[in-house]
């Protein structure tokens, strides 16, 4: 039976019978108090919780308790519904006694099962709230959080300011420590974009091993025949910033290189496309030519060489002998032409029935056909030679 009428006017029967029951003049004066009729659900929700009314449940928190109501964390928590509705003792008592939480913590957690939305900037570390999030399985407490991550540490994942380049690193450890799996997604792809401005600080060399290998795994998978030279000078600008002799730099320049050396690996097994390049071709000449990369490049290559790819790669060096480029640099291209063309003539007898042979220009042909019969006249030449000492030698 309501107490209230639809005018909000008490019935007399009602206050007859409050007459006859033992309470305290402020209890008496709470129950007379006009019920606040508010639109939405979530408007009486958030009253109920600023207001404390008809709360039936006490939490104590370190020195401190707050009032709750059983239905609201039952409902908006599975922690709290398996304690109040199941068979543990807290399912009959009227306090609950919270440990390794921290109060505004919980306030806040409160707020946000009431509320459904929190001024996370005013309510506590994030790293607390996290553990409440965590401890207590409110999933959607942890993906407000995660919202708020993203916008006040992050930035929205835009280009590195100052803020970011320190806060996303930690946000990743965050991320690991409490299985955020989208955050931690957005952080490892953003701290492998920007690679060249985010490794070489503390922040990010201060991360484990584990998460320096997994921001590498998805820096090499982003690799492609466009950037893959944009992503060395990166990593060589990388080098030259940072100092060697500092301790804490040593994880960083470690992944630096592997960072190279899987870009080296990559344009040697693509050189098909990527010789074609613009960024390729700046690497021989004008103010972005570089020496070390170019000299990466050709070792590579001819690590990798074999009678499969032997003649495309003599016909680019052969394309590249024809350029001018600065002394240093075609010193390079000249010794890499002669390792080539050496690597071909060795293996001819292999390579020229093949049709890998037909794509070579026939001056490039010729050539190898002129040096391979001078190579042998000048073994049978050796051989005769030797043979007269040899003779010479049995006269005497």
């Amino acid at each position: 039976m309501s107490i209230y009428s639809s005018d909000s006017i008490f019935n007399e029967s009602v206050l007859n019978e409050l007459a006859r029951v033992s309470l305290s003049e402020a209890e008496f004066d709470k129950l007379l108090r006009p019920i606040k009729v508010i639109g939405t659900l979530q408007e009486c929700l958030s009253h109920l919780f600023e207001t404390k009314d008809f709360s039936d449940i006490s939490l104590h928190v370190e020195k401190d308790k707050i009032q709750a109501h059983r239905v609201v964390l039952a409902c908006r928590c599975a922690y709290f519904g398996a304690m109040l509705g199941g068979s543990w003792t807290e399912s009959l008592s009227k306090e609950i006694t919270l440990k390794g939480v921290v109060y505004s913590c919980v306030e806040s957690a409160l707020r946000f099962m009431y509320c459904c939305r929190v001024d996370w900037s005013s309510h506590g570390k994030i790293t607390d709230l996290l553990v409440m999030a965590d401890m207590y399985g409110l999933v959607g407490m942890k993906e407000g959080l995660c919202v708020y991550i993203t916008q006040v540490y992050c930035c929205h994942f835009h280009k590195p300011c100052k803020n970011c380049t320190e806060k996303v690193p930690q946000c990743l450890r965050l991320a690991e420590d409490f299985q955020i799996g989208e955050l931690k997604k957005r952080c490892v792809s953003w701290l492998g974009c920007h690679y060249d401005r985010v490794w070489c600080t503390r922040a990010f060399a201060s991360l484990s091993a584990d998460l320096h290998s997994l921001v590498l795994s998805a820096k090499t998978t982003s690799l492609t025949c466009k950037n893959v030279i944009s992503v060395m000078r990166g990593c060589d600008r990388l080098t030259g910033a940072m100092s060697s002799s500092c301790k804490w730099a040593e994880p960083v320049l470690e992944l630096n290189q592997k960072l190279m050396n899987s870009c080296v690996r990559f344009v040697s097994c693509n050189i098909h496309h990527i010789i074609q390049s613009t960024a390729f071709y700046d690497l021989f000449q004008g103010i972005g030519s570089s020496h070390g990369l170019v000299s990466l490049i050709f070792e590579q290559l001819l690590v990798d060489l074999s009678e499969e790819n032997s003649c495309l790669i003599l016909r680019y060096s052969s394309e590249l002998l024809s350029s001018s480029f600065a002394d240093d640099i075609q010193t390079l291209v000249i010794d890499f032409h002669q390792t080539c063309k050496k690597f071909v003539l060795s293996h001819l007898a292999r390579i020229r029935p093949s049709a890998r042979w037909e794509t070579l220009p026939k001056q490039l042909r010729d050539d190898l056909e002129t040096d391979l019969a001078a190579a042998f006249v000048d073994f049978r030449d050796g051989n005769k030679s030797k043979r007269q000492v040899a003779i010479n030698s049995k006269k005497k």
